[in-house]
């Protein structure tokens, strides 16, 4: 058969037999071949062949993504160094050198977080068309404001969702568990609305007047004399900034941050004011202002209620520093008689006296006074003021003369903490305890004469101002020897002689007594700061009462029975309050730490409080509270030179350390020498 111009031959085709192919290569001189190679031993081959069949050949590393090219060298098609802020080639033409992805990113991570990015911004967005298109028309109005008065409009929906949050809480029931009561709602009465702008932008006019409204309507018109309410108000309303004498952006910041503190509020927007009211002062420039002066201690008390008093004390002391600037003592004096000038004197005097009440009232706490009585009259009036909400009525008339009687038990009360924080050799001697009686006799003829104990009064102002006498007694009474016989001076019907320890035991329980009229009365959110720490002077009065030894819990007879009710009832309380401000849930833990430092047992119904206080603040071992160490009689031979001059979270601190020791179980129970070595407690075997 013929075969096609071109095609090869059948001896020429790679498929040809392999003999003629093999007999070709040896005929041709041409080829060198190379020696074979000696094959490895057997040993070696074996491993070889078992490594290939286990897979643990090495392969070349991956190749890592690299990142993407910047703008200019990507439009250019050239290599790209990737150097930030400018890669070499834009630096070497003077070229501006962006980036379409972050550092150490590729174009395909770039691509899914801007996607990400858009479908949360679509989200927002939609978010806020259906604010606008589904609430009311005045709350429309409001967002609506909102968004025009920020720059980014995801900032102005944040302040709307803190805002909704808010609002959200104010009209909710609150429960701290299944025997906590229903937290009850103030609703703000027409005199209390007010608008947001120009003192705040965060929130809108209504969330403003609730925050207002539950500052004047709480603690505060017994803890904040100093404050007046109506001037504050009108100012506001008047929404003139420059020409406001008792408000200020930054006191309203301060004023809806110390209101956030109620469980019905927002943490979130608490932080929002704060740093709002910071940034503000920062604006300010140190100026002395009296607004000023009120928003500074405003902070610290918000510091000090959140358990953090340590970072808020610059507060504290930049409060007190510019009102002493302002010199109003002199302005005082300078203001002519006459019926037109009695209305400033009045505020002058208004606001130095309580000022003083209530620096003074957290002064104790630190075993100091700062601020001295005022060298001006008492020139005003407060028979006439309303204040108090209640669930009967919106407003309730404040307690005649409460002012007055605040500012006399606080002179008294500012002198007898001047001579308790004296050195105690001199408080142990006769002239010593010879002076703490007549201070008991001259808080008799004071309570006598104001009649504060006097009939069944139970509004806010009534309950305080009793807790506060209460507290002044027992910080008496507890730097007396317990078993000294003295004459109960404050009694409503005879004076009768009694012991100081029995007169503990019948005062801490009346407080106890008065705190549960007051839960009964009034929410439990609305009044902790003031009655938190009334049950915590009781319970540090009350801890040298309790027996140095379990057993002694089984004896249900005599007084030291009713000291481990009292105890335990007061424990009960504060840890109510514990739930609502962390104050007092580290104020707990000092209790704790002083039972152990005074070699006292805990009762075992009372130490589920403190397992559970770690539900309240979930911090180490440094405790911000710069309270000092209570001064009691007889704590020279519990505590050393350094426990009496150490701040309280340092005693906490100690105590948390040895509970958290792991051979804190086998200490012994000797006396104070072995529990400084020791410290074995129930409270420290509880965990």
């Amino acid at each position: 058969m013929d075969r096609p111009p071109g095609a090869p031959s059948p001896q020429d085709s790679p498929s040809g037999p392999s003999s003629n192919s093999s007999s070709n290569i040896q005929s041709n001189p041409n080829i060198h071949r190379r020696p074979l190679r000696p094959a490895p031993p057997r040993s070696q081959a074996t491993a070889a062949t078992s490594s290939l069949t286990k897979g643990t050949v090495v392969l070349p590393p991956k190749r890592q993504p690299s990142s993407s090219a910047c703008e200019l060298c990507r439009e250019k098609k050239t290599k790209c160094d990737n150097q930030r802020p400018s890669c070499s080639r834009c630096l070497a033409l003077g070229a501006s050198c962006t980036y379409d992805t972050e550092e150490h990113e590729t174009s395909n991570q770039a691509r899914r977080r801007k996607l990400s990015t858009a479908d949360k911004e679509l989200s927002d967005f939609r978010e806020l068309f259906g604010l606008l298109r589904h609430t009311e028309l005045e709350e429309a109005s409001v967002i609506f404001s909102r968004i025009r008065a920020s720059d980014n409009p995801f900032d102005a929906l944040q302040s709307i969702r803190d805002a909704d949050i808010l609002r959200a809480a104010t009209f909710a029931n609150v429960a701290s568990g299944p025997s906590a009561p229903t937290l009850r709602v103030d609703t703000p009465p027409p005199d209390f609305r007010v608008p947001a702008k120009p003192w705040t932008s965060l929130v809108g006019d209504a969330a403003v007047s609730d925050l207002v409204f539950r500052f004047f309507s709480h603690d505060n018109p017994y803890l904040m004399l100093h404050i007046d309410q109506n001037a504050v108000l009108q100012d506001m309303r008047d929404a003139n900034p420059t020409e406001a004498l008792h408000c200020s952006p930054v006191l309203v910041n301060a004023i809806c941050a110390m209101s956030c503190l109620d469980p019905r509020g927002s943490r979130a927007l608490l932080n929002l004011f704060l740093k709002e009211s910071n940034r503000l002062l920062d604006l300010e420039q140190g100026r002395a202002l009296l607004p000023t002066s009120i928003a500074l201690y405003l902070l610290y008390l918000v510091s000090a209620l959140l358990g953090k008093d340590r970072a808020g004390l610059q507060y504290r002391h930049m409060s007190i520093e510019t009102l002493k600037r302002l010199h109003l003592e002199n302005k005082y004096s300078r203001i002519k008689d006459g019926a037109a000038q009695q209305k400033q004197k009045a505020r002058i005097s208004r606001t130095l006296w309580g000022f003083f009440i209530v620096e003074t009232r957290f002064s104790v706490l630190y075993g100091d006074v700062s601020l001295t009585p005022p060298p001006i009259p008492q020139a005003f009036d407060d028979s006439s003021e309303v204040h108090i909400a209640t669930p009967a009525s919106v407003l309730t008339p404040s307690t005649p003369a409460v002012f007055h009687v605040a500012c006399d038990l606080t002179k008294l009360q500012y002198e007898v903490q001047l001579y308790i924080s004296q050195a105690p050799a001199r408080l142990e001697s006769d002239q010593g305890i010879q002076t703490r009686i007549d201070f008991l006799s001259r808080l008799g003829s004071l309570i006598a004469t104001s009649q504060i104990w006097q009939g069944p009064d139970i509004s806010r102002q009534s309950c305080y101002l009793r807790l506060h006498s209460i507290d002044v007694l027992l910080s008496l009474l507890r730097t007396l020897p317990p078993d000294l016989s003295v004459t109960d001076f404050l009694s409503v019907t005879s004076p009768e002689q009694t012991t100081v320890n029995k007169l503990l035991h019948f005062y801490t329980k009346s407080a106890l007594d008065i705190v549960s009229s007051f839960f009964a009365q009034h929410p439990i959110h609305s009044g902790n700061c003031l009655v938190g720490v009334s049950l915590y002077h009781c319970i540090v009065s009350i801890i040298p009462c309790l027996p140095t030894d379990a057993a002694s819990f089984g004896d249900d007879s005599g007084e030291g029975a009713e000291g481990v009710n009292i105890f335990m009832s007061c424990c009960a309380n504060l840890y109510l309050c514990a739930q609502v401000l962390p104050l007092f849930g580290r104020l707990l833990q000092a209790v704790a730490a002083l039972a152990w430092k005074f070699g006292r047992k805990i009762p075992l119904a009372s130490q589920n409080y403190f397992r559970r206080l770690e539900e309240v603040e979930k911090e180490a071992m440094d405790i911000p509270v710069g309270f000092s160490v209570p001064r009691v009689w007889g704590s020279e031979q519990y505590l050393d030179d350094d426990d009496l001059e150490a701040e309280l979270g340092v005693l906490v601190g100690q105590w948390l350390r040895l509970r958290s020791t792991p051979d804190a179980d086998g200490v012994g129970e000797e006396g104070s020498a072995g529990r400084r070595k020791s410290g074995a407690t129930d409270v420290d075997k509880m965990d």
